[in-house]
Order: C-alpha cells, then structure tokens, then sequence
C-alpha cells in the first residue's frame, strides 16, 4: 500500500478543510449583507462556477444522469444550505456546528437502514452518546438570548439533508465516476 501523498493532493486538502472550516462563520456573517436565499443563489452559483471552470479546464464530459446530479445538488447544497442558512440567521455559529455535528450520527442511521450496513453495539453507543451529548449542549436555547429553537431544527434538518447526500453518493458511487458525483 503506497502512502505517499502527492504536494498537489495534500495542497488539495489543507484548501478543502480552510474552506470547510471558514465557511461556517462566513455564511453566518454573510446573512448580515444578504437575505437567506440570496446567500443562497450566491453560495450555488460560487459553486456552479467552480465546477463549470474545472469541468472546461480538463475538457472532460460528465457521465452522470441528471436525476442523480438534480438529487444530489437538491440534497447538497440546496437544502442543505438553505437549512444552514436559516439557522445562522436564527442562531449562533457555535450553535450551528454542534447540530450539524449529528451529519455523522445520521449517516451511521440511515446507511445502517437504507445500506444494510452493520452498527456494532460500541458505534450505536457512541451514536447515542453523542447525539445526547448534543441535546444536552444545546438544552439552553431558548435562554441564551442569542440562539432560538428554529435555528437548532433548521440545522437538524441541514445535517439530515447532507446525511441523505452522502448516502445517495454512496449508492451511486458504484456505478459513476466519483470525481462526477
């Protein structure tokens, strides 16, 4: 097993995980400028662009049916940020980051569900650990001040949504190029 990484691939990465980690605080900003689905349209269209511009850099065709591309760019970003926005403009990005947390707990679920995949007791344990240690941080909503109930049932459904892309990639993965999802 080779487990060099590439500069270009670790490059890749580092750039991935700034932008996944800044994006957060940025949206929440972002709504003091724009209303919820103009940070919307905007966020879909930076992305669209982003992929059209490496689709016509590597002159390549997509093979990808268009009812699983409009099914996954309805799941993610669609609702997804469509959710996440509604909660950042209901809530704190502290908030945000601990609901959307339970993506992780969500996939687990439905992959176990949907995908027949095998939870062992330690992973379901840890799942209700973890989305119990979420309920409890966020028990004090209502009196924080800063955060209210529709910003924490506006990021649940954020991360149930991107829960359903990742398993909708994942049915998908086996029969399309992964690069195309």
């Amino acid at each position: 097993m080779n487990n060099k990484i590439s500069t270009r691939g670790l490059v890749a990465l580092i750039a991935s995980m700034l932008s996944w980690g800044l994006g957060n605080p940025f949206a929440d900003m972002a709504l003091d400028a724009f209303s919820i689905t103009q940070l919307l349209l905007l966020e879909i269209s930076i992305g669209f662009g982003v992929v059209a511009i490496y689709i016509a850099i590597k002159a390549r065709k997509l093979k990808l049916s268009w009812k699983i591309a409009l099914a996954l760019g309805l799941l993610e970003p669609g609702f997804t940020y469509l959710f996440g926005n509604i909660g950042y403009a209901n809530g704190t990005v502290s908030t945000g980051l601990i609901v959307m947390a339970t993506e992780v707990f969500f996939v687990a679920l439905i992959g176990a569900l949907f995908l027949r995949e095998h939870i062992s007791l330690r992973i379901a344990l840890s799942i209700v650990m973890g989305f119990f240690g979420v309920v409890i941080a966020v028990s004090q909503v209502g009196s924080s001040g800063v955060d209210n109930w529709l910003g924490v049932m506006a990021f649940l459904a954020a991360a149930l949504c991107a829960s359903f892309y990742v398993i909708v990639a994942r049915i998908y993965a086996t029969e399309n190029n992964v690069v195309d999802l």
